[in-house]
């Protein structure tokens, strides 16, 4: 039994393509190779190999800004019918240093918690 594998390549860059194309003719089949990149413009070699080669994906990963996050707290609050202000959204995002997967274990906590005790606790009068 052939056990499969995973390689991340970090910021890859159009200096890389042709190893890529090597790869490719090889036709290997167990290992799976993620290429990290900075933003690929449109013009890109590299960028335009993954959408032509059907092989390949190609896939654009964007940071969160806070307008993302605060839908995303909004949205949680919502459904659990947890009354809360804007300016507290705010400051659990700012807590959680505008970090998705930091704003996600500060959510379940309060979720743990029943929403009134949880507003007391991050928001002491």
């Amino acid at each position: 039994m052939k056990k499969k594998k995973l390689i991340i390549v970090n910021n890859a860059s159009e200096k890389i393509k042709g190893e890529i194309e090597l790869i490719l003719t090889k036709n290997i089949e167990d290992i799976t190779l993620i290429f990290l990149s900075n933003i690929l413009e449109k013009k890109s070699k590299l960028r335009n190999l993954f959408e032509k080669d059907k092989n390949l994906i190609c896939v654009a990963v964007y940071k969160d800004d806070h307008r993302v996050l605060f839908n995303l707290a909004n949205s949680f609050f919502k459904s659990k019918k947890i009354d809360i202000s804007t300016e507290s959204i705010n400051l659990i995002i700012e807590r959680s240093s505008e970090d998705r997967k930091h704003l996600r274990n500060e959510l379940k906590k309060i979720e743990k918690i029943d929403g009134k005790t949880a507003m007391t606790l991050l928001f002491p009068n």
